[in-house]
């Protein structure tokens, strides 16, 4: 069958934040590299997670293929979010957006993507949040969107050992 675009949107007030880190657990399922580029409109067929201040023009904060340290094991990531804001031109505002994003021919467990735990916290713990998101109510809450292209497959699912708790989201 053809490839599916799997984007996970949140939708995040940011405005007025001067200090903001993303952190995030990631798995993959014997998944093929699909790079993403350093910025695109609208969507991208490729694996990574992205920002947008306007949710048209897209910045990659951390690509998710091999030369990016994926694995099949659980692994943490970090995104310094105001330097990834600044170095792409972007403000953080009341709608800022992050995509979670995956581009595959196959579904979990012959290809995919998993993700656990995905934070947005102060380093300096001073900022109006943090957001957590550990997906234990078994469904998306109203900050996220999921969307994508042909057979796309995002799901909050306890199935493939989530990194903590019961589900998370694939």
């Amino acid at each position: 069958s053809g490839g599916a675009r799997n984007e996970l949107t949140l939708f995040v007030d940011l405005s007025g934040q001067n200090d903001a880190e993303l952190r995030f657990w990631h798995k993959e399922f014997s998944d093929e590299d699909n790079v993403m580029p350093a910025s695109f409109t609208n969507g991208s067929d490729g694996d990574g997670v992205a920002i947008s201040e306007d949710g048209v023009t897209w910045h990659k904060v951390q690509g998710l293929v091999a030369a990016h340290g994926v694995s099949n094991t659980w692994t943490e990531y970090a995104v310094d979010l105001v330097a990834a804001a600044n170095a792409a031109g972007i403000a953080f505002n009341s709608a800022f957006q992050i995509r979670f994003n995956h581009y595959d021919d196959s579904p979990i467990t012959t290809d995919g993507f998993a993700f656990d735990d995905i934070t947005i916290d102060s380093v300096i713990d001073d900022a109006a949040f943090p957001f957590f998101e550990d997906f234990e109510s078994g469904e998306l809450s109203k900050s996220w969107t999921s969307t994508g292209t042909g057979n796309f497959r995002t799901q909050v699912t306890s199935s493939h050992a989530p990194y903590a708790g019961t589900y998370h989201v694939t």
